[in-house]
This record gives C-alpha cells, structure tokens and sequence, in this order.
C-alpha cells in the first residue's frame, strides 16, 4: 500500500495540471494509509471529480498481485455543498448565520442541515519513501520531515478556534435526488474543505505466487506507468504550444487581413482629382455588386490596386484574392495554372494540381493582360464564365467553382475583337461593368498626394528622416508629360 501511495503522489504531478495528490502513513498498531486530493480553483471538482479519485485508489492496488480488495473513505471532503445542490436542480440551499440547509424548491422542510465547525490540525512525520517521494506540488508542504494535516476532529482550544479554518458539517442527514441520480449525505460528514482528505483501508492480502519485494514491483510495473504519464504530459504540452502558436498566427492573420484592407480600401487609391473621384465611384458601385469587371488602361496606372480595392471592399473580401499575369505564360501553362491538370497530362505532370480558379473559390481572380491569351484558351475561359465550371487539362469530369473575375488589359479589347484577336462573345462576357484607370498626366493635381505618399512609404522601409520635396523638385515632376 505504501508503494502504491507513493505512485499515487507520482500520478497526480504527471497526469493533470488540476488537481494535487499527496500521500502520508500516520502510524499505529496497524499503519492507516492517507491521501490528500485538492482541485485547482480552476477545476473545482462536482461529484463525479470525487468518484474519480476514489475508484482510481480502489483500482491502483489490483496492479499489484498481493493487495487485497481497498476501499476508499472520505473523511473531509473538497466538495462545496452549494456545487453539489447545483446538480440536482429540484432542491436550493439556505444559509442563515453558520447554518446551512437543502430543501426541495416546493418545500419549506429541510432535507438536510449543515453547520460551519474549525477544523483541527495534525503534525504527521513523514517516513523516508514519502520524503524522497514528493510529487512536483505538494498540497501542505513538509518542514522538518513533518507535515501539518487538517483533521475532522473539531478544535476545542479558544484560541486556536478563532485561527482555525471552516468547513461545514452535516449535522442532519439525508439525500436528495433528481431521476435516477441521487446523493447521500452522511452524519457528521465535512464539506467546504480546503482539501479533501481521504482514509484507505483493505481488507487483508492474497498469496504471493513468487516472492517479490514491493520495491521490485514498484520498479517494474509502476515506473512503466509513469514513463507512459510523463510522455502523455508532454505531448499535452505540446498540444498547448501548438494551439497557442496557431492561435498567435490567427490573430496576425486578422491584423494582416485587417492591414489588406485598409491598404485597398477606397482610401487606399491615392489622389483627389475629378478623374480620382469618378474612379472611387465606379468602384464603389463595382464593389456592392458581383459581376464581372474589366479595367482598362495603360501601364502603370494601377489597374491590379483596383482590382484589390473591388475584392477588399466587397462581400467576397473573407475568401483570397489571386492575380495572375496571361502575358507572361505560354498557352500551355497558362491553362495549367488556370485550370490545373490531372496527373500525367502533360510531360512532367507527375501529380494531379488545381488550378488558380479552384483555388480562388469562392473568392476574386484577377487576369491581367487578358488580350494576350490564345484563342483555344479563351473557350475555355468563356465556358467558365458561362456555366460556372471547367475540367482540369487532360481531365473529363466538370468542376463547380464559383469565382468574381476581374479582368484588365492595357489595349483596347473592342479594338482586338476587330481584329479577331479577341472572342466576340468573350468581350461581351468580360465587358459587364466597364473601368477606365486614368493616367496620371490626365490628374496632374494628384502628384503631390503621390510625391508625400510615397516618402512616407520609402523613409520608413530606408529608416530616413525626410520630410517634404524641394519646390524645385516638385516643378519638375509637374512639368514632366
């Protein structure tokens, strides 16, 4: 039993963070083994929590060959006898002064009646197994190679009463009940305890079949329990680093996600020319709507800023926004990248992979420079803004994507569907809702914004102190075409 103890101390420093086990032998004509159990406030313990403990000291002991049949008795216990009422929502407690008392919600009578009593303190010396034994947190901390214990014996000395700690004690009994479940309490039973303490007892021992010492099976059998406890404990440790690193990551997501958008909000676009003005009002009106956009205009006038300015300030804005650039890729990756491929498409297509509709599901996909794709990959593009849906290269079964296109092309579409460059039908799909971008010399009033706009991006990224452009410098720039 004293080695099953000392177990018992290792188990509860290893297994939870909520709850404390510390074991101790008070010497007699036959030594009457204890446990103390005490919940962390954060897991106050209920009924069940109590069981658990208690079946977990009568079913310890089977691991060992040679202990008999142990049973585990309360004789303080953890539990507030509010918590315990709480679980049978027929009956309500009533406390008046030191007394307390539970009767059902229908009646005036109490079921059973509690008064607040001190409890007493024992000084119990700890023997060397137990010393050498201490789990990592300890309830009541040993000095001198003795621990003070409270008892359910009540205290009678003046003095040490008015020092003394509370707990109640059941001076009528009875049980309550809700359905099936029911609870007793006991005569003279305490509650409201710092700590429940708890009294084994076993009732006689069962023939060795070899003889083995209790050290040999304490090192046999429980240091392979506890190895197993110690590595399960780390591997909650671990859980619990994860999830705050991926909790940490979710909330940079957020503040990134948050950054995106004000970056492309209306705000974002920099200027307050007319021309800026009518621009922001297309967009707005883009944003609150999902159909398809093209923009126009030349190079460099911020045709993907818009685009993200639509997605960002849409309903979409939860779901990606991806670009991908039509003119850079041959016909061949282009619809690869677009539409994905099954394995063995192609040469070198060792696996299947989505394409950047699918993975913009839900979302918006920027194409850039749409007039530069090949007149096959245009059917293909006009078959997902018709049906909704597209197979993978070198596949056959349709795949349902829902996306919000935005198209851009720094030449005039209408002038390449002219020269049959440009699917007629495609135009007519992609020129929904038509945006001009201006370039800057038609809103020259907007490159001093731009000017401040980008110092205060460029002293923070070289860590320069810069505040303004000379006057000279800022005519130059005015006066360029």
């Amino acid at each position: 039993m004293r080695s099953t103890l000392i177990c018992a101390n290792l188990w509860g420093s290893v297994q939870t963070n909520y709850l404390k086990l510390q074991s101790f032998e008070r010497q007699a004509t036959t030594p009457e083994f204890y446990v103390l159990a005490q919940f962390d406030r954060s897991g106050r313990p209920g009924v069940g929590s109590i069981h658990l403990v208690k079946g977990f000291f009568e079913g310890f002991p089977r691991l060992y060959p040679f202990i008999g049949e142990v049973q585990c008795y309360e004789e303080l216990s953890q539990l507030k006898i509010e918590d315990i009422v709480r679980e049978f929502p027929d009956f309500t407690t009533t406390a008046v002064g030191d007394r307390l008392s539970i009767q059902p919600r229908n009646s005036r009578r109490p079921a059973v009646e509690a008064i607040k009593v001190p409890l007493s303190s024992e000084t119990i010396p700890l023997t060397k197994e137990f010393m050498i034994n201490l789990p990592e947190a300890v309830i009541t901390p040993p000095e001198d190679g003795k621990i003070h214990v409270l008892s359910h014996l009540e205290e009678t000395d003046p003095q040490k009463v008015g020092r003394a700690m509370r707990a109640y004690k059941i001076m009528k009994p009875g049980v309550i009940h809700h359905g099936s479940l029911s609870y007793s309490f006991e005569q003279d039973k305490i509650y409201n305890a710092p700590y429940s303490r708890l009294h084994l007892i076993w009732g006689g021992s069962r023939k060795r079949e070899k003889e083995t010492s209790v050290e040999n099976v304490r090192q046999e059998v429980s240091q392979l329990l506890f190895e197993h406890l110690k590595q399960i404990k780390q591997t909650h440790m671990r859980a619990i680093q994860y999830n705050i690193e991926k909790q940490r990551l979710t909330l940079e997501n957020i503040q990134l996600r948050r950054e995106i958008e004000r970056e492309y909000s209306f705000a974002g676009i920099v200027g307050q020319s007319e021309k800026i003005r009518d621009l922001l009002s297309l967009v707005r009106s883009a944003a609150e709507t999902d159909v398809t956009v093209l923009i126009q205009g030349e190079t460099g006038t911020g045709k993907e800023l818009i685009a993200r300015a639509i997605h960002y300030n849409s309903p979409r804005k939860a779901k990606r926004f991806l670009a991908i650039n039509c003119g850079a890729l041959s016909e061949t990756l282009l619809e690869s990248e677009l539409f994905g491929h099954e394995k063995g498409a192609f040469t070198g297509a060792t696996t299947q992979r989505k394409g950047i509709f699918e993975t913009a599901d839900g979302g918006t996909l920027f194409l850039d420079e749409i007039g530069e794709i090949s007149p096959s990959t245009q059917v293909k593009l006009l078959r997902v803004l018709q049906e909704g849906e597209l197979q993978r290269v070198g596949g056959s079964e349709p795949i349902k994507v829902d996306v919000r296109i935005v198209a851009a092309s720094n030449q005039n579409l209408a002038d390449l569907v002219g020269k049959g460059r440009v699917r007629q039908d495609l135009f007519y799909r992609l020129h929904v809702f038509p945006i001009t971008a201006p370039p800057l010399r038609e809103r020259m009033e907007d490159i001093p914004l731009l000017v401040n706009h980008f110092i205060e991006k460029g002293k923070e990224k070289l860590r320069k102190k810069i505040d303004s452009v000379r006057t000279q410098a800022m005519a130059l720039l005015m006066a360029c075409d």
